[in-house]
C-alpha cells in the first residue's frame, strides 16, 4: 500500500503547481492578444502612410512634369491606380495598388486629380475630400485640400 501512495504523489500536481501553470498560460495569452491588437493598428497605419506617400508622389509629379496625375479609387476591391493625363500608368509593373486587409469606406472620392502646375486637386463637386481607411473596427482619415493639394492624415 505504501508503494502505491508514493507513486501517486510523484505523478500528481500540487495546487501551487497548478496555479503557477495557469498564471503562466494566462500571461502568455494576454501577450498574444495585445500583439494582435498592435498588429491590426500597425496594418492600418502602414496602409494609410503608403497611400499618403503615393498621393504626395502624384502631386509632386504633377508639379515637376507639368502634367495632371489622377489617383483613382476602387472601393469594391480596396485598390487604387495612379495615371497621368494621357491614361499612362505611373508604374506599368505595378498597375494596381492594394490596400488589403484595409478597407476604403463609402465616403471616399472616386478620384483625386492633381493638376499642373500648382499641384492643386480637382474634385467632383459632390465628392468628399476625405479618404477613410478602416480595419478591425478602427479607422484613419486622410484629408485632401483642394486649393493647395496638401494631404494630411487625421
Amino acid at each position: 500500500m505504501k508503494l502505491y501512495s508514493e507513486k501517486m504523489k510523484k505523478n500528481a500536481l500540487s495546487l501551487v503547481e497548478l496555479v503557477v501553470s495557469l498564471a503562466i498560460i494566462a500571461t502568455i495569452a494576454g501577450i498574444v492578444l495585445i500583439s494582435f491588437t498592435i498588429l491590426d493598428r500597425r496594418r492600418l497605419e502602414t496602409a494609410a502612410r503608403n497611400l499618403m506617400a503615393d498621393l504626395y508622389l502624384a502631386r509632386q509629379l504633377a508639379v515637376s512634369r507639368h502634367q495632371d496625375y489622377t489617383v483613382s479609387f476602387d472601393q469594391g476591391n480596396d485598390t487604387y491606380t495612379i495615371q497621368d493625363a494621357g491614361g499612362q500608368l505611373l508604374d506599368p509593373a505595378r498597375p494596381i495598388y492594394r490596400l488589403r486587409p484595409v478597407d476604403l469606406t463609402a465616403t471616399c472620392p472616386t478620384a483625386l486629380a492633381f493638376q499642373s502646375p500648382r499641384g492643386s486637386i480637382g474634385l467632383n463637386p459632390l465628392a468628399s475630400d476625405i479618404i477613410r481607411l478602416g480595419h478591425a473596427g478602427k479607422h484613419r482619415d486622410i484629408r485632401a485640400y483642394e486649393e493647395t493639394g496638401y494631404i494630411r492624415m487625421e
